[in-house]
């Protein structure tokens, strides 16, 4: 894998304002832990099926920069940041699918 842009795996759910929406990431902490993170993300940097109504949240993809990609790891920038750690998570690379693949 090389750096650019690509597309995060992650579920959405609706946000407060109509073309606003509540992104969930599976992100990896520092213990090497996969945990949830919360950020919001505009419609334009969303790739859903459909957009989710009300309390339901479906699959998508999230548009997302890579900083590095080193073994399964991958620090990557978020278009927002996420509620506890900001705009850069590191997450599982097998999460990411290149843009335009």
């Amino acid at each position: 894998m090389s750096l650019g842009e690509y597309q995060l795996k992650c579920r959405v759910r609706q946000g407060m304002f109509p073309d606003e929406y509540l992104v969930i990431v599976e992100a990896i902490d520092e213990k090497g832990q996969r945990v949830q993170m919360v950020a919001f993300a505009d419609k334009e940097e969303l790739e859903v099926a459909s957009f989710p109504k009300g309390s339901e949240d479906v699959e998508g993809l999230l548009s997302v920069s890579t900083l590095e990609i080193k073994d399964r790891l991958a620090s990557v920038v978020l278009p927002k940041p996420t509620f506890s750690n900001g705009p850069v998570v590191s997450i599982d690379a097998s999460d990411l699918i290149p843009v335009g693949g």
